[in-house]
């Protein structure tokens, strides 16, 4: 079990970016940070020590990865990656919690 909560928003100029911070903190202490650039909607996750852990990007980002999906599914696709050490499952829901509160 975690507690997820917004710790902070950034505006980042003039094209009406905006950043906005979250912390995740888990019943055993441990900490990450969910970093989140509106509109674009691009994540990053870091722990305490502000090491990378996740990224999440939109698909509209990597031109030269072309889609896996018909043209014609009216959907958003994202990119994730994750390190190697990581819990997906953590990456995941900490994703998709964020998403759901903006």
């Amino acid at each position: 079990f975690g507690k997820l909560w917004q710790t902070g928003k950034e505006s980042c100029g003039p094209d009406g970016k905006e950043d906005r911070i979250y912390k995740m903190r888990s019943a055993a202490e441990d900490e990450c940070h969910f970093g989140v650039t509106l509109p674009q909607l691009t994540l990053h996750m870091t722990d305490s020590m502000g090491r990378l852990l996740a990224l999440l990007w939109p698909e509209a980002d990597i031109p030269e990865m072309p889609s896996q999906h018909p043209d014609d599914v009216d959907s958003h696709v994202s990119w994730v990656r994750v390190a190697s050490h990581v819990d997906v499952s953590i990456v995941i829901c900490g994703f998709l919690t964020i998403s759901n509160l903006m």
